[in-house]
């Protein structure tokens, strides 16, 4: 409720006037306040504001004038104008006090009025004292009888009978009543004022009273007022959020309705565009073949014409030239003899030319010969003049001392021979070399030999000898390798003799060089040398570097014997010692600079054997190719339309290239090293390695069954799913159930594809139904985790190693290996422009994709080839290649596959985007996968979707396989099994009992060597039945007798295919023997007895890897597991184990590994013991029994929770998991908690090779082979 509604509308209604000055009198002294007007001091006039008056001037209030002012003031703007004017309005109405004044329009009116003392409004007396002014019209100042305004009316209440006095009564009385009139006057007039101040104030307080109450009425009215402000505001704000919501998806809807009819019309245009195309087209089509004939009617006629006009000028130029035939004879001769003669002068000119520089060469090098013959001719007659002198000497002395003289015969020997024979003599050449030696003033041999001092012991070598890096520095200064040419000089004709050669072919290989060469390796022997110093005593190379490094510590230590070659001790045997040990180390100096040649043509040799590897298994799958599909290689490929060998053919055409140029290009570097006539012979042997290489391995064989595969395999495939479910699974059930065995009884017939493949039908039968999920076509677990992006694109990278390759590698390596040549062809094509290699690789993925969903033709529109051959540049080809990596991560592939699908193409999406926005920029954009091409890396990628592809197409086929046939193959594959026994070894159960282990000798051997085990055991002897032999021979017989003998053994013929299965186990139990004593030791040292789940899980998975893992040394093998066992041991003692720790940890580790270690005999028996066990088990009857059909609900739920595998597999029962709770107590109770779950997976395979050979075989083979043994 408004309160301004409480006030009156009209303020000339007398009684609400009277109302509103009563209650709307000033407070406090202060002046009166219009209630229309708002509070505020911007409203607040001249009149309206009055000084607040005191508690004194309230009781002595002043009086008023006696008489009006004469007129009223003029109006200005100063302070006591105003006041003036206040006064004058008071005095016009004598009956207000100072304290209240009338509403601003009474005052107006009496100021806008000129009348006088009689038409003012009277003036009344309340009886509390305070005065009131009624205003009256003219209507009632006719009725007034009061004569003057401050005349109260006797009907007044005011008037009362104790009034004062009035004049008249006055003049009668006497002084002092006129005292007791004036002072009962001015008590009355007191008493009054009295009574006025306290009504004042009362009503002062009543009305800051109401005033404080209204005033908390407004603040309530306006709070609630804001309240309800702020709800509505808030709710309009949440409707406008709402609105503002609906209108986004109004608008979202309305895009997308509009996307679609965009599609739509863009189909529709595009449908209309290829309608109007078609018939363009054929439009086209018949104007080009009208235009074709009309051509080819024209070219006919034109070459008719042509052909006449040809014979007409023909016949013409015939004239002519029978006309200038003599002419041009006559041309011609002089032509041919101007050629001839310049031909002749230029070849007499080179004639002379050479001549010239012949008899040029021919007088320098007579020059040269008559040189050396003259210093020759001087030096032999110096050597004859000096013979003759000693001849001279000798004759002399044997006259002066009576000597015999000799009486042989005189040889006559010229000059020139004689010089030749003493030249010859060792002990004339070491006089040489020490008159040399001695000659030579400026040779200061101490000075070099103090660089190359030997030290005197060998562990003072490094005190006592310079770094090799200061030798180095050392042998760079010209006066040291002068130094050692000098000596090599003087040493020259005594070095000779040892090369059995002239001074001149020795000075070739001998100089200061080699020499200091052959000292620094004295000294330093590993630094120059290398690893090839401290190889090995068997190596080749370390032996010739061992004997490199004594012979120049034998040099070194000749010339320190000698470092002042002046001295007389010096003699020939020195010389000659020194010149042997050079010659030595200097041979052997030059035969280890060629061992860098050796293993250089070693390397070219083995690249040349891998090219011819894959150039020959090429040429072999392209002359396969042509003899399969009819296509020679020369012809185009594209003659053949969805040609299902593109791939393959363009792979071994891009190899075989690749293989050749790399073959010529090792060619080349081998004539160049060794020359042309041995790198021959090297190429030729190299390729008859590679043929034989190829021949051992098969694969070429391979190669044609992978083309065989390409070619059929898939519709094969198909086929035969779909003829293993055509016949009905229930005739089967119902066999099984009333005869209770499989051996006999087929339900259908299996494939002859399926029939013929032993090995897929002997896998599937030694497999638990529990694992029907891991079996695959290939052989290969289809759980395993599939290979990433990462993985996959390091093969495309140069490999860092070069380790040799296994045989059994080797064809799947030269497959990777030809894939990879084709893949990089397409990259190099791509980088020049041509996409035609690449595109064919995108329309191979999109038929791949198709082929995924056969009968969902309306879904082949999504994958469009329209876009491939639109592609023109790497971002196209990757835009491509992201919308089908698109469908197949997230329509067509299982999720656990997607991922890694995914993960590329964030790769791809990321690559491309950078390539659009950085073509700008100068920083060169990173190639992911450390790629060196963008090409090669979109290559790479789409090679990775075909991969991914073609690995959903074998999860497909694997789904099959598993839940489909391995079921059907699992009931119906024993007899088959048997059928093909009986094909390959014969008709067994027919024959005699000598045909029979003349059939089967291993069999038979093992059978003897096994009833030879009877005599160890109680439990069972010769008259025991067949079955308590049977479980003997699943006991002791296979385990001791096959799996763990210790003899050399021919695996019996019931084995022949569990030969990789057998081997599996021996090399399992091997590993968990190994691990089991390794970890008790472990426990032993620590003092630890129980061993932590989660750390025997952890140290279980490192060790067993690293013992399964193939080691080409053994101390490589014992780092390994030494490294994994000391981590294993610090995370079960939670501690870091202490230096003796370490060692016993690691005398232990080596003793097992070495069989040395006393532990082993005891975990040998528990392990023979446990397999013996886990070999004879058989599943409860009870459980096992016969088991029924599954109920068949029309809901789909499944009745029995934890029959899942075995309603899924039609009846074929499973025993696992009681086999693994069975076995999992027996290896605890043996010790081998440690190694648990690879033991029970180890006793499974073997529970199930030895049970299915005894149930195929155990009556007609090892029961007749058990009863001729008595």
């Amino acid at each position: 409720m408004d309160l301004f509604l409480l006030f009156p509308a009209n303020s000339n209604d007398p009684v609400q006037e009277d109302d509103d000055i009563n209650n709307n009198s000033s407070t406090c002294g202060y002046s009166f306040r219009h209630p229309d007007k708002p509070l505020d001091n911007n409203n607040i006039s001249d009149d309206d504001y009055l000084t607040p008056r005191t508690e004194s001037s309230l009781a002595t209030p002043r009086s008023l004038f006696s008489t009006p002012p004469r007129s009223p003031p003029r109006p200005t703007s100063n302070v006591d104008t105003r006041i003036r004017m206040r006064r004058y309005k008071l005095s016009l109405s004598p009956g207000m006090t100072p304290t209240s004044s009338p509403r601003k329009s009474n005052f107006a009116d009496c100021s806008s009025s000129n009348a006088g003392p009689s038409s003012s409004s009277a003036t009344t007396t309340s009886p509390i004292g305070v005065t009131t002014t009624a205003l009256f019209d003219d209507r009632h100042e006719a009725n007034k009888n009061a004569s003057s305004p401050f005349t109260t009316p006797p009907h007044s209440p005011y008037s009362t009978p104790n009034s004062s006095p009035t004049k008249s009564e006055l003049e009668g009385l006497s002084p002092l009543q006129k005292r007791l009139a004036r002072a009962r006057t001015k008590r009355e007039r007191i008493m009054e004022e009295r009574a006025q101040t306290i009504d004042v104030k009362i009503k002062t307080k009543e009305m800051e009273a109401i005033k404080r109450k209204e005033d908390a009425t407004l603040e309530k009215v306006t709070k609630a007022r804001t309240e309800d402000s702020i709800l509505q505001a808030k709710e309009r704000r949440e409707q406008l959020e709402i609105d503002k919501q609906l209108h986004m998806l109004c608008l979202r809807v309305k895009e997308e309705e509009a996307i679609q009819r965009k599609e739509g019309v863009t189909m529709e245009r595009i449908e209309k565009a290829r309608t109007e195309d078609s018939i363009l087209q054929a439009k086209e089509r018949r104007d080009y073949q009208l235009s074709q004939r009309v051509q080819t009617v024209g070219a006919i006629i034109a070459t008719k014409s042509k052909e006449a006009s040809r014979r007409v000028e023909s016949y013409l130029l015939q004239k002519q030239q029978r006309a200038c035939r003599k002419e041009q004879k006559e041309r011609a001769e002089q032509r041919r003899k101007l050629l001839w003669y310049e031909r002749r002068a230029k070849l007499l000119k080179s004639l002379d030319g050479k001549l010239e520089r012949a008899a040029q060469r021919s007088n320098e090098i007579t020059n040269e010969k008559a040189i050396k013959a003259g210093e020759e001719l001087a030096r032999a007659k110096e050597v004859a003049r000096k013979v003759k002198a000693a001849r001279v000497i000798q004759e002399i002395a044997r006259d002066v001392y009576d000597f015999k003289k000799c009486e042989s015969v005189d040889i006559e020997l010229s000059q020139h021979e004689a010089a030749a024979r003493l030249q010859k003599c060792v002990a004339w050449r070491a006089a040489v070399c020490k008159r040399r030696l001695v000659a030579n003033d400026v040779l200061d041999v101490d000075d070099l030999l103090q660089l190359f001092r030997m030290p005197p012991k060998e562990k003072e070598q490094l005190d006592h000898c310079f770094s090799f890096e200061e030798l180095t520095m050392q042998m760079r200064r010209p006066d040291i390798q002068q130094k050692a040419t000098a000596i090599v000089d003087c040493l020259l004709p005594i070095i000779d003799i040892h090369f059995a050669s002239s001074a001149t072919s020795s000075s070739k290989g001998v100089d200061g060089r080699s020499l200091l060469t052959l000292f620094l390796i004295a000294i330093h022997p590993f630094e120059v040398l290398g690893d090839d110093f401290d190889g090995e005593d068997g190596d080749r190379c370390a032996r010739g570097t061992k004997q490199l490094a004594n012979a120049a510590a034998a040099l070194l230590q000749s010339f320190s014997g000698h470092s002042e070659f002046s001295a007389p001790t010096l003699t020939t045997a020195d010389l000659e010692n020194i010149s042997c040990y050079h010659t030595k180390s200097l041979t052997l100096l030059n035969w280890w600079k060629q061992m860098d040649l050796e293993q250089l043509l070693a390397g070219l040799s083995k690249q040349l054997q891998q090219s011819w590897v894959i150039y020959i298994t090429s040429s072999e799958a392209l002359q396969y190719l042509t003899e399969v599909t009819g296509v020679d290689d020369t012809s185009e490929s594209n003659a053949v339309q969805d040609d299902p060998l593109m791939q393959l053919r363009l792979r071994h055409k891009a190899s075989q290239s690749g293989s050749r140029s790399h073959i010529k290009r090792i060619r080349l570097s081998l004539n160049k090293l060794i020359g042309s006539d041995e790198g021959r012979v090297v190429v030729k042997e190299a390729k008859i390695v590679a043929k034989n290489e190829i021949a051992g391995t098969k694969a070429v064989e391979v190669l044609k069954q992978e083309v065989d595969e390409m070619k059929g395999f898939a519709q094969n495939d198909a086929e035969i799913i779909e003829s293993i479910m055509t016949p009905d699974l229930s005739s089967s059930d119902v066999a099984q159930d009333t005869a209770g065995d499989n051996k006999g009884t087929t339900s259908g017939v299996l494939p002859e594809e399926i029939a013929s493949n032993r090995n897929l039908i002997h896998q599937v039968l030694v497999t638990d139904a529990a694992d029907f999920d891991k079996l695959s076509w290939d052989g290969v677990d289809s759980h395993l985790p599939e290979i990433s992006p990462d993985q996959f694109m390091s093969t495309f990278l140069p490999e860092t190693n070069s380790d040799d390759i296994s045989p059994d590698d080797l064809p799947m390596r030269v497959a990777m290996n030809m894939k990879l040549a084709y893949f990089n062809g397409v990259a190099q094509e791509m980088s020049t422009d041509n996409y035609v290699p690449v595109q064919g690789l995108l329309k191979e993925l999109h038929d791949k994709m198709r082929t995924l969903l056969p009968n969902r033709q309306d879904l082949h529109s999504h994958i469009n080839d329209d876009d491939i051959g639109y592609s023109s540049c790497l971002s196209d080809i990757i835009r491509v290649l992201n919308r089908s990596g698109y469908l197949l991560a997230n329509y067509l592939e299982a999720p656990s596959r997607a991922e890694s699908t995914r993960e590329l193409l964030g790769c791809l999406e990321a690559f491309n985007s950078r390539n659009r926005d950085g073509d700008g920029d100068n920083v060169p954009l990173t190639i992911p996968y450390e790629f060196e091409t963008e090409h090669l890396f979109a290559v790479a990628s789409i090679a990775f979707i075909l991969q991914k592809v073609e690995l959903c197409q074998m999860d497909v086929s694997n789904y099959k396989f598993a839940h489909q046939l391995a079921p059907f193959i699992h009931q119906v594959g024993h007899e088959y099994e048997r059928s093909h026994f009986r094909k390959t070894h014969g008709d067994y159960g027919t024959v005699p009992i000598r045909e029979l282990q003349q059939m089967l000798p291993s069999t038979h051997a093992w059978v003897r060597n096994t009833v030879g085990l009877f005599e160890s055991t109680d439990n069972i002897t010769m008259q025991s039945n067949l079955e308590q032999k049977m479980d003997f021979i699943k006991g002791r017989g296979f385990v001791d007798g096959i799996l763990f003998t210790k003899q050399e053994l021919v695996l019996p013929e019931l084995f022949r295919l569990d030969i990789e299965g057998i081997n599996s186990i021996r090399n399992e139990a091997r590993c968990c023997v190994i691990a089991t004593a390794i970890s008790l030791h472990a426990r032993n040292i620590i003092g630890s007895s129980i061993l932590k789940t989660e750390v025997g899980v952890v140290g279980n998975n490192e060790l067993t890897s690293v013992l399964r893992k193939k080691h080409c040394k053994r101390d490589d093998l014992e780092a390994e597991v030494i490294a994994a066992l000391t981590s294993f041991t610090t995370a079960l003692a939670e501690r870091s184990l202490s230096e003796e720790e370490c060692n016993t940890l690691k005398n232990h580790a080596l003793a097992v590994l070495r069989g040395n270690d006393p532990v082993l005999k005891l975990l040998d028996n528990r392990i023979r013991s446990y397999f013996r066990y886990a070999c004879r088990w058989t599943p409860d009857t009870k459980s096992t029994g016969e088991r029924s059909a599954p109920i068949e609900m029309k809901t789909g739920r499944k009745v029995v929770k934890g029959d899942d595998d075995l309603l899924a597999r039609s009846g074929v029962a499973s025993s696992k998991a009681e086999f693994s709770l069975a076995a999992h107590k027996e290896a605890k109770r043996l010790g081998f908690t440690f190694v648990s779950s690879d033991l029970i997976a180890a006793g499974n395979k073997a529970r199930l090779i030895i049970s299915l050979a005894c149930s195929n075989y155990d009556k007609d083979i090892l029961g007749r082979l058990l009863m001729a043994e008595k």
